[in-house]
C-alpha cells in the first residue's frame, strides 16, 4: 500500500487549502487531492472523496484518495517530497 510521509502529507494540506481559496470554494464543502491514472501515467487533481475511494488522513480530514485501479499502481511507493531551488514537490518512490 502507497506510504505517504508526513512531509508529503502537510504539503498536500497546502495544496488543496490553496486551491480552495484560488477557486474560492466553500470551505464546508471538503476537497481532496487525487491520483488517477491517464495514457501520461500518473497525476493529481483536486476533486472530491467518493465512496469507494481509498483515502488517506492527515491531521483529522482527508487530504489524498485514489481508486482501486490506481492503488494497484503505487503498491509499493512512497509519496514524498523533494525541494530544490525551483521550490518544492511532490515525488513517487
Amino acid at each position: 500500500m502507497l506510504q505517504v510521509t508526513e512531509a508529503a502529507a502537510d504539503h498536500l494540506e497546502k495544496l488543496i487549502t490553496t486551491a480552495m481559496a484560488e477557486q474560492e470554494l466553500d470551505e464546508h464543502e471538503p476537497m481532496v487531492i487525487r491520483f488517477v491514472s491517464d495514457a501520461a501515467g500518473l497525476s493529481l487533481m483536486l476533486d472530491i472523496e467518493r465512496a469507494e475511494d481509498i483515502t488517506f488522513d492527515h491531521r483529522g480530514k482527508t487530504i489524498l484518495v485514489f481508486d482501486r485501479g490506481v492503488s494497484e499502481l503505487l503498491a509499493d511507493a512512497v509519496l514524498d517530497v523533494k525541494t530544490s531551488e525551483e521550490g518544492t514537490r511532490l515525488v513517487l518512490q
